[in-house]
């Protein structure tokens, strides 16, 4: 079964040490994570873009993900999703689906107005956590960068941090009048 939203989130959490300092918000790690999302799940009358992944609805049918090679609408109903491998001519050896016939493009699956086509092994988890970390390291180095340099007085890193610097020196300059 793979892994669920908090789950990933706790671990994302914990492999980034988002509370430590500098800490991450939570609305960030929350961002960091949907980022990375690998697949979703089938859904009935749904439109799906050219290169959309989706998982079956019963990931006991199939341990594939699958990628949308005609964008369109699935239909109302899940289609039969392929099961993993077929014969291959060498002795005891089996290949993907997606592999077809030697030399073929396999065919895909019809759903709806969509086509779908097998794109691997179903991951653990639907968001690739391991990419998400680094992306969270990546911040973490950020604001620990900002920290810096405001602690050093070299505050030039945008608009933002520029107006508070100013509204910083003008309350300075007006407590200085008093």
């Amino acid at each position: 079964m793979p892994m669920t939203w908090d789950a990933a989130l706790a671990r994302l959490q914990r492999d980034s040490a988002a509370g430590v300092f500098p800490e991450i918000a939570y609305e960030d790690l929350v961002s960091l994570l949907a980022e990375q999302e690998l697949y979703t799940v089938w859904a009935p009358s749904t439109a799906y873009a050219l290169s959309a992944v989706v998982a079956p609805t019963d990931a006991n049918a199939t341990t594939h993900i699958y990628r949308c090679v005609l964008a369109g609408t699935s239909g109302t109903a899940e289609p039969s999703w392929p099961q993993f491998s077929t014969v291959d001519p060498r002795p005891g050896q089996t290949r993907p689906y997606w592999a077809g016939s030697l030399g073929t493009w396999p065919s895909g699956v019809a759903d709806g107005t969509a086509q779908w086509v097998e794109h691997g092994p179903l991951p653990d988890a639907p968001w690739n956590i391991r990419k998400a970390t680094a992306n969270a390291w990546g911040l973490k180095a950020q604001i620990a960068s900002v920290d810096v340099a405001y602690r050093a007085g070299n505050v030039t890193i945008g608009p933002d941090t520029t107006h508070a610097r100013c509204l910083a020196e003008r309350a300075r300059w007006d407590t200085d009048l008093v």
